[in-house]
């Protein structure tokens, strides 16, 4: 079971105090939990873990770790960066190293050309932004309306959904199914 930002539960009803959370579980039961550090979270976790090897903490890359892993993760398919553009990712990584800021900054520096316009060579400072430019840019991609039908319906599953799943529900939305053939008839409306 992952339980992902525990950090940004609530406050009402005391739920950072973790008085919810199971002290034991059976042992075919794993739990990864994940929350910043320095918040009441964290100092509450700390007094459910029995055995300490079982709490890992996840530091950030640090700088030059980071522009190691952005460099291997390019060369591994064939790409690289201009100096302009490697200049534009060490900025990047000088306000935030974690591991996911670093996955965000490859997903994005990948799609990058030598050529480029500089507008388009933008990196943000926060995972925050960075995933919100994510959100961005697939809207644009492939429209509004049918990004946030399709991430509605994987937040409302109970246990996720498949591509397959994921694709069905998406066909049987008439409202995305209007937007998508607006312009074009098909010849099965699926």
């Amino acid at each position: 079971m992952i339980l992902d930002s525990l950090d940004q539960l609530s406050k009402i009803d005391s739920a950072e105090e973790l008085l919810w959370f199971p002290p034991q579980l059976p042992s075919f039961v794993k739990v990864i939990v994940s929350f910043s550090s320095n918040t009441t979270i964290e100092g509450n976790m700390n007094k459910l873990v029995e055995h300490k090897n079982q709490y890992i903490l996840v530091p950030s890359l640090g700088h030059e770790l980071g522009l190691e892993v952005i460099q291997r993760w390019l060369k591994s398919i064939g790409r690289t960066l201009t100096n302009r553009q490697y200049e534009i990712v060490k900025k990047a990584l000088n306000h935030c190293t974690l591991p996911l800021f670093v996955k965000l900054v490859y997903a994005t520096v990948a799609r990058w050309k030598s050529y480029s316009k500089p507008q388009d060579t933008i990196l943000f400072k926060s995972v925050q932004q960075s995933v919100h430019a994510l959100f961005d840019r697939t809207e644009s991609h492939h429209g509004k309306l049918l990004v946030s039908h399709a991430l509605s319906y994987i937040t409302a599953a109970r246990s996720g959904l498949s591509d397959s799943e994921l694709e069905d529900l998406i066909s049987l939305d008439d409202k995305v199914l209007d937007d998508i053939y607006q312009y074009h008839l098909p010849p099965v409306r699926r």
